[in-house]
């Protein structure tokens, strides 16, 4: 039944004779009974976050066309480094060039906009992070850069090297496997993080064991 009245509300939305309408005045064009409001405002919230619709500056809503619609899923980069794919559902996957990623990482969950085509195929670019993926990621330090210690994920797929400041990275040394934590990424695209913990020399196998049981 939600999906039946998700696709109705959407169909409406879409309609040649919608005029945009706020959530609360289209509550009352739609006659949406108060039993029925908190159901509502979740398809309006799915369908926002799905790219299907729009809520303007002035909180109107508006049925998003397939030119500029906006796409959520997982981003998948490749371990080349030089793209990913936004995981869809249904559909073909997009294609998003590295210099189209903004800051996102492999595994986030991003908002897209087509830019173009690609062989075919949809290509496009992230407009914004929604949801981290990880909040720590296993890799080996692999030297001092810059005042700054430079971790290189082992999951190549996380194809840029994460800066943490020497003064927290607590006795980290170049060649140890570490946990990396609270990873975020600057505007200038570096991606920076916090040493968590020391799980050992990266040739131990001791290390790259537990750095799996963290990771999954």
């Amino acid at each position: 039944m939600f999906m039946d009245r998700k696709e109705k509300i959407f169909s409406f939305l879409k309609s040649e004779h919608y005029i945009p309408l706020k959530a609360e005045e289209l509550i009352t064009v739609l006659d949406i009974p108060s039993s029925d409001k908190d159901e509502f405002y979740s398809i309006l919230d799915e369908l926002l976050n799905s790219g299907m619709i729009i809520k303007t500056k002035r909180g109107r809503i508006e049925a998003c066309s397939e030119k500029n619609r906006l796409y959520t899923g997982q981003l998948r980069c490749n371990q080349s480094g030089k793209f990913g794919f936004l995981i869809l559902n249904d559909g073909d996957d997009i294609y998003i060039p590295v210099q189209s990623m903004g800051l996102a990482l492999h595994g986030d969950t991003v908002t897209v906009k087509i830019t173009g085509k690609r062989n075919g195929k949809p290509e496009g670019a992230v407009l914004r992070v929604v949801k981290r993926s990880k909040n720590k990621i296993i890799g080996t330090v692999i030297s001092l850069r810059k005042k700054m210690l430079v971790v290189r994920p082992d999951n190549k797929q996380y194809f840029k090297d994460i800066y943490v400041n020497p003064a927290v990275s607590g006795e980290a040394s170049v060649g140890d496997r570490v946990c990396v934590s609270s990873v975020n990424v600057s505007l200038d695209g570096r991606v920076n993080g916090l040493i968590e913990k020391v799980l050992g020399n990266s040739d131990e196998l001791s290390s790259f064991i537990e750095g799996i049981i963290i990771e999954n």
